[in-house]
């Protein structure tokens, strides 16, 4: 028997034949709980990009430098966070099935996960110099890197537990909270990486290493205070979330792990691939390189509106799956990826027409010295805004199927992509056909195209709701 959703006008959802009306419905929806979570990644990005800026002051090199950190980090840490955004589905699905107390021990074992995955990283991120030079990096510009890594080291489990708060948040629909304090948390980092990077007030001038250390300081911080408050307020202890009493439930750690592993899987295939993209740059030149960081650094800004718009996508998904909504998943998942075609091109557009305004920003377009990176810039932003139409479909339809819990597919579909397309026929296209790093580029465009009409095909497929019926309950 179907809960009643407020995508319906009446009890039964399935009585509502006006297919635009629901359409309709399940756009506000989806937007109800997307802009706060775009907001919160636009303002994150945006954070980041100020402190690419802090350290653009530094010098050229330290921007080159950016990008060797970034692809570290993307290919490590970042794609770790795959496991820990599990934590939103399984929080939204109780949320909608009415089981507060098991949104609890959600949490309690996403913030053991967060322990057990972040073990391994400070001595890898300590150590990382000796791989970089391995791999044909420039000595200079792997110092810097590592200078900003061993500051950063120490925040991986921080930012788990971190993500684990905004996750549970999310999944309960306080999605503005969790806006709020990523703000919060945006202002302290760039406050404290002033400080610290060119040694205001006291402090001495620590550069690199600064920035990556105010990152640690910050979410230690706000890991912290994220379950203070939960701690304090009254309206979140009926989900018994500082509950030991009892059994511990590890199978909860298992689901986290079996819903959240694909999705690490997938991060790596694909962060993995901008890593190894981003390498064969370097072998180009620090022009390249350096055009590679500023574009990617703007874009990583445009992007975070699809992609707040999948992660909304994604809860939205899962509580209707838990209120055994199925009539009105289907109209969920095409929403949001309108809304995402909508986002993207109105990206693309403004990269177009005002792509050396952008790129000014963040090199500076006074300075001779930079004019070769700037016109190499101002390409590849052109093109990565029509990358971004293709990635941010598919983007949504992976959040959308992650709803209904499919994740092993789409990870196969982009581990099968990213190693045997995007960076084959960006090698190609960089190297014997001499197009350099818009080469590179063009194979992630050509992918994205592939990955995203498989993937809108299969949740055509998978959000039949006589399909979803099928689906295997997390208690069965």
């Amino acid at each position: 028997m179907s809960i009643s959703s407020p995508l319906s006008t009446s009890p039964d959802p399935l009585r509502v034949r006006n297919h635009w009306e629901r359409f309709r419905a399940a756009s506000k929806i989806t937007l109800a709980m997307a802009w706060p979570l775009v907001g919160a990644r636009v303002s994150g990005a945006l954070c980041m990009f100020a402190a690419m800026l802090m350290l653009a002051r530094l010098g050229p090199s330290e921007v080159a430098a950016c990008a060797l950190v970034n692809s570290v980090l993307w290919f490590t840490v970042v794609s770790a966070w795959g496991l820990i955004y599990a934590t939103g589905v399984l929080a939204g699905y109780h949320y909608g099935a009415k089981q507060n107390t098991e949104i609890g021990s959600v949490v309690r074992q996403s913030l053991l996960m967060g322990i057990i995955v972040g073990l391994p990283f400070p001595l890898l991120l300590w150590y990382i110099g000796p791989i970089l030079i391995f791999l044909k990096q420039e000595p200079k510009l792997v110092k810097l890197a590592e200078e900003y890594l061993r500051g950063y080291a120490w925040s991986v489990t921080p930012v788990l537990w971190y993500i684990t708060w905004t996750q549970f948040l999310t999944g309960i629909s306080k999605q503005k909270l969790a806006t709020v304090y990523n703000l919060l948390s945006s202002i302290v980092f760039l406050l404290i990486g002033y400080l610290l990077v060119f040694g205001n007030l006291g402090f001495h001038a620590l550069g690199m290493f600064g920035m990556g250390l105010a990152y640690t300081i910050n979410f230690v911080i706000w890991a912290l205070i994220l379950p203070l408050h939960c701690l304090i307020f009254k309206k979140y202890h009926c989900y018994k979330l500082f509950c030991l009493k009892g059994k511990f439930q590890f199978h909860y750690l298992r689901q986290l792990f079996n819903i959240g592993w694909p999705i690490y899987a997938m991060s790596i295939a694909e962060l993995g691939a901008l890593s190894v993209s981003t390498l064969m740059i370097g072998v180009l030149g620090e022009i390249s390189l350096a055009a590679q960081q500023a574009t990617l650094q703007i874009n990583l800004i445009a992007f975070m509106v699809p992609f707040g718009i999948a992660q909304a996508s994604m809860i939205v998904v899962s509580q209707e799956l838990g209120k055994r909504n199925y009539a009105a998943i289907r109209d969920l998942g095409y929403a949001a990826m309108y809304l995402s075609v909508v986002a993207t091109l109105l990206g693309a557009l403004v990269y177009i027409i005002a792509p050396k305004f952008l790129i000014s920003f963040y090199l500076g377009s006074k300075s001779a010295g930079n004019q070769t990176t700037i016109a190499l810039s101002t390409s590849l932003l052109i093109l990565t805004g029509i990358m971004n139409i293709p990635d941010g479909i598919r983007t949504v339809a992976v959040s959308a199927l992650r709803g209904l819990r499919d994740t092993i597919v789409p990870m196969l579909v982009s581990v099968v992509l990213a190693c045997a397309l995007s960076l084959p026929i960006g090698y190609f296209l960089a190297f014997p056909m001499h197009m350099g790093v818009l080469g590179i580029r063009l194979g992630f465009v050509l992918t994205f195209l592939v990955s995203a009409i498989f993937l809108v095909f299969r949740w055509h497929r998978l959000s039949c709701p006589l399909m979803i019926g099928k689906i295997k309950d997390l208690h069965g």
